[in-house]
């Protein structure tokens, strides 16, 4: 089976319908198509090259040999810089396309970080419902490094603070409350 173009279908195809259609005949399976953002795409991307089963391969346009230098360069004074390598190096860039943070880069922005004792934590909450969202932080000098992110459906303050409490009880050392 042949998904080309997958970023832009809907990722219930593969895990709802063409994944069970396979396993009778345990059947293969090629995902193609251009990098859309970190989306599903990126995320089978990510899992091939963690699976033994799987098999992972990016190319650029001028691998392909079908596009000649001078297209590409041309190419490349008139999009943007992230454009141009979502496009034509199959780079997983950040979209842009509805994202407040167009610039964005995973590479770039995201490294580990631990707890730090010695700095104070910050906690930033979105009081949406479903889902209500919020970033754990730190402030370090003259940077900002958000340590984790907290995800929770159907929620209130209350469950908020809670989640916030079990987050954080391992870096503060102190005893869960029973």
């Amino acid at each position: 089976m042949v998904l080309d173009e997958y970023a832009s279908m809907r990722p219930e195809c593969w895990t709802e319908v063409l994944r069970p259609a396979l396993a009778d005949r345990r059947g293969r399976a090629l995902f193609i198509g251009t990098p859309q953002g970190r989306n599903h795409l990126f995320e089978q991307f990510e899992h091939a090259q963690n699976d033994p089963e799987w098999s992972a391969f990016q190319f650029s346009t001028i691998d392909g040999g079908n596009v000649d230098k001078d297209e590409l360069a041309s190419a490349a004074r008139e999009l943007d810089e992230r454009l141009y390598r979502q496009e034509f190096e199959a780079s997983f860039e950040s979209s842009g396309y509805g994202e407040a943070y167009h610039s964005f880069s995973y590479p770039e922005n995201v490294r580990r970080s631990d707890y730090s004792a010695s700095d104070p934590l910050i906690w930033s909450l979105d009081f949406n419902v479903h889902p209500m969202c919020s970033v754990l932080a730190q402030r370090s000098g003259d940077s900002t490094i958000v340590l984790d992110e907290m995800i929770l459906q159907n929620a209130h303050t209350v469950l908020a603070c809670q989640a916030l409490l079990d987050k954080i009880r391992p870096w503060m050392g102190v005893r869960p409350i029973t």
